[in-house]
């Protein structure tokens, strides 16, 4: 999903991965992984960053919020910026989050607005996005 991010106005691109039993939230930046977790939060105004090898997760806790709320304990959250050179990069909110496993052919839409969730056949899913 290619979306605008809430406070710098740049877009990102966040892709949603189920991982293995234990596995944990995190996301895959610039091929490192920073972890969902208290250990890499930074203090910064008006969103939770997460920073680990001098990369930045800005904006984090809206996605996180969804992910926690509806049980999907492990998950890879690939995310791309605009720029090839940026050190930092701002989740874009997006209404809709789509959890696709390729393995299996299923989906699960996380709706941050209504709380909808539906498994589906991902070949024949559509959502609009709108940011």
């Amino acid at each position: 999903m290619k979306g605008k991010s809430l406070h710098s106005g740049k877009f990102s691109t966040v892709k949603l991965n189920p991982e293995i039993a234990g596995a944990g939230r995190f996301f895959e930046f610039r091929s490192r992984f920073i972890p969902a977790s208290i250990e890499f939060a930074q203090e910064s105004p008006l969103c939770t960053t997460l920073l680990k090898d001098e990369l930045k997760i800005r904006t984090v806790e809206h996605l996180l919020s969804a992910l926690e709320a509806k049980g999907v304990d492990n998950c890879r959250i690939q995310i791309e910026s605009e720029s090839s050179d940026d050190r930092e990069v701002e989740v874009c909110y997006l209404n809709t989050y789509i959890l696709s496993n390729h393995r299996s052919n299923q989906c699960l839409v996380l709706s941050i607005l209504t709380g909808f969730v539906c498994y589906r056949d991902c070949q024949h899913l559509a959502v609009q996005c709108s940011s």
